[in-house]
């Protein structure tokens, strides 16, 4: 239970704080700080346009805090294979999803395509985090 907790915290807050140094682990901080000034800017945009629809991208984040929850019971317990498959699907899927949200939000796709690529990389950045914990095999 302490280690679903303990990533359910951790995860957001490792993620929006490569804003404070985008380069300071290379491209495993570049891609989380493109992620949350692309959120910041959608998030924003929706709000000045006045666009409730924007909140469909809320379950994504939803299932990629879930799948860090998951990997937080199952710590250590998943080898690398089937992390991988999981993991992949899962990516595929989100994608996917985020795709759809900006192809069905006609009037406002500049602030959804901001909050897909912050999804798409949020999601990114929860299943690597989660493959470090289905394994315990941490960086």
């Amino acid at each position: 239970m302490g280690n679903a907790a303990w990533l359910f915290c951790s995860v957001p807050a490792w993620y929006f704080s490569a804003l404070l140094k985008p380069s300071g682990a290379g491209f495993l901080s570049a891609v989380p700080a493109l992620g949350a000034l692309c959120f910041i800017i959608g998030t924003l945009w929706g709000i000045l346009k006045r666009k409730p629809g924007l909140l469909i991208f809320c379950p994504l984040i939803v299932v990629s805090q879930a799948l860090v929850v998951i990997a937080g019971f199952m710590r250590g317990s998943v080898s690398g294979g089937v992390t991988s498959f999981i993991l992949n699907s899962f990516l595929l899927l989100q994608v996917i999803a985020a795709g759809y949200f900006v192809w069905r939000l006609k009037g406002t796709r500049g602030p959804a395509s901001a909050l897909a690529i912050f999804t798409s990389s949020y999601a990114a950045f929860a299943a690597f985090v989660a493959a470090m914990a289905f394994t315990d095999n941490w960086l």
